[in-house]
C-alpha cells in the first residue's frame, strides 16, 4: 500500500471511530468487529483511493440489516 493510501486509510477510519465516540456510540459502533453494530456503506468504488466514491452509496446497513 502506498503511504497516500496508508494515511487516506487512518484518517477514514479515525472519522468513523471519532464520530461514534463524539455521540457517545464508541462502545458499539465505528468498528467493524464482533460485538459492534453492523452499520455498513457500501460504495461503488474505493474510498481509500477516491474519496468522492463515498458520494455514491449503493446500500447502508443498519443494525446488520438493509435500510436503503
Amino acid at each position: 500500500m502506498h503511504r497516500h493510501s496508508q494515511r487516506a486509510l487512518v484518517l477514514l477510519c479515525a472519522a468513523f471511530l471519532l464520530a461514534a465516540a463524539a455521540c457517545g456510540l464508541g462502545n458499539n459502533k465505528g468498528r467493524l468487529r464482533a460485538g459492534y453494530d453492523a452499520d455498513l456503506l457500501v460504495v461503488a468504488g474505493d474510498p481509500v483511493a477516491d474519496i468522492s466514491a463515498l458520494s455514491r452509496p449503493v446500500a447502508v446497513f443498519a443494525a446488520g440489516r438493509r435500510a436503503v
